[in-house]
């Protein structure tokens, strides 16, 4: 473990980093310019192979050893460290050993491959403590935009059996306005306003340190995805009130370290789906979840596939056929082992 400089902080940040290579050094970067809180910097180093790790020495070393060519350094950035786990042990063990050594009151995950690009993390930290005063306040978080500055869905419904459904069968895309089809992604709103909602998305969630343990933390049983819907879900069976909150963005490469795999992506998030269900359901409900996840990707292997055979020059619907074929095979060989 390394760190440096000391003082008193309010907020932890904490990131799990994965072969994050591409995108850290900008996300660190960005926190410094733009962090209005007094906080620490928790870098989580989850057995990475390229050269995120030595990114994130770099920075500790220039920017807060004492040695910063900066001239106009963040006071509010009070102790920064990397520790490393020797492994991947996926986001949930990894999130977990990060915030063990937190001195923050307050949690905030963020993902290596989101950047701030402006200030307001005071405000929604100050959001966050003015509604504790009166609610029983879980996790928050902030509306989150893709590169090109469109929405991304971060805040969400909990998943149910029927609105697997809709997913499974396009529903949700051909009435992204009903409330009913499109609630999964909640596509009738246009998130410009604060919200109590059932789950935020890992790549940016705010929580208190003491509703974080009071919890029992993220559960290590996830390796990869659905381990944010879970905690919200715990958090709302406890009587917490979950929030989004639009006045403070960050800028997200949507699975931007994932998408170098997208057909493990997938199966990972059917995998972790299932253990959701089964473990806040049943495992008959988990089963059925399964099933409804399998016609996900085999209605868009048909789709795809059709799409490539008739009357198309677009390559990406090879490739998109592709992708989704080797969902399938990663899936069930997975399970066959």
């Amino acid at each position: 473990m390394k760190s440096v400089q000391s003082g008193n902080v309010t907020l932890s940040i904490i990131i799990v980093n994965y072969n994050s290579e591409k995108f850290i050094g900008d996300c660190l970067e960005s926190i410094v310019k733009y962090a209005d809180v007094p906080c620490e910097i928790i870098i989580v180093d989850n057995g990475s192979t390229d050269g995120s790790a030595g990114t994130v020495r770099k920075f500790i070393e220039r920017e807060c050893g004492g040695k910063s060519t900066r001239s106009n350094k963040n006071e509010n950035i009070k102790t920064v460290c990397i520790f490393k786990t020797g492994k991947n042990t996926g986001f949930a063990f990894a999130a977990n050993a990060g915030a063990e050594k937190a001195a923050g009151d307050y949690l905030l995950f963020l993902n290596p491959d989101c950047v701030f690009f402006t200030k307001g993390l005071g405000n929604l930290l100050m959001f966050y403590k003015d509604r504790e005063t009166n609610i029983k306040t879980g996790a928050v978080g902030a509306k989150i935009i893709n590169m090109d500055g469109s929405l991304q869905y971060s805040c969400r419904a909990f998943i149910t059996l029927a609105r697997q459904f809709y997913e499974s069968f396009f529903f949700d895309r051909v009435f992204k306005g009903s409330k009913i089809f499109g609630a999964y992604f909640m596509r009738w709103w246009n998130h410009d306003d604060i919200r109590q909602v059932d789950w935020l998305s890992g790549a940016l969630m705010l929580i208190s340190a003491a509703a974080f343990k009071e919890i029992g933390e993220f559960d290590r049983s996830y390796f990869m995805y659905s381990e944010d819907t879970d905690i919200c879900f715990r958090l709302s069976e406890k009587g917490y009130k979950n929030y989004y909150y639009p006045f403070f963005s960050v800028k997200h490469h949507d699975a931007g370290i994932a998408s170098s795999n997208q057909p493990l992506r997938d199966m990972q998030i059917w995998k972790s789906r299932r253990i959701y269900f089964k473990k806040n359901y049943s495992a008959a409900y988990a089963k059925m979840f399964s099933f409804l996840y399998f016609m996900f990707i085999f209605n868009r292997l048909i789709l795809f596939t059709v799409a490539s055979l008739f009357g198309t020059i677009n390559s990406n619907y090879k490739i998109r056929a592709r992708h989704y074929l080797k969902t399938l095979q990663l899936y069930f060989g997975a399970e066959i082992k």
